[in-house]
């Protein structure tokens, strides 16, 4: 663990918001501390990231359906309506607090009334180290044989 001290407050805010940030590929958790926090027990279990929203009619794009999402991918931060191609939006784009953690999500079900199903995709805005094998943060491709082993024993 590493601390930083900021000298004003809009240096610290400005790191804060420019998340996730990365060095040698490895996702830096960052955690603003309170007063009377110790330092060695804060869980660094959290980071915000940018989501894309993919495959979703034009008419679903709303706020509404991206506060739905923060249930599903983490806990919803904003929602960017600025994504706009010759009128019509190609995505929705939230920013989410994500348990690094747990395994990122890729697709979710959507009911669009009784009859309608749409599988909404997730990409996510600058990820670093990912395994597609789990799923998870914090190794690649080179740790895939490791946990292909790992799923032949099971």
């Amino acid at each position: 663990m590493i601390m930083f001290q900021f000298f004003h407050v809009v240096d610290m805010q400005r790191v804060l918001a420019g998340t996730p940030w990365f060095f040698n590929e490895h996702l830096i958790v960052l955690h603003e501390l309170k007063q009377g926090e110790d330092p060695l027990v804060v869980p660094l279990l959290s980071s915000e990231f940018w989501v894309q929203v993919h495959d979703l009619p034009p008419g679903l794009m709303t706020n509404l359906l991206a506060k739905q999402f923060r249930n599903f991918l983490g806990q919803f931060l904003e929602y960017n309506t600025t994504i706009l191609t010759m009128g019509i939006n190609k995505f929705m784009r939230v920013r989410v607090r994500l348990d690094v953690s747990l395994p990122l999500k890729r697709r979710k079900k959507i009911q669009i009334g009784k009859e309608r199903i749409v599988y909404a995709r997730f990409q996510y805005e600058k990820l670093s180290l990912f395994c597609f094998i789990c799923g998870k943060l914090g190794h690649g491709e080179s740790f895939a044989h490791f946990a292909l082993v790992l799923i032949r024993l099971k």
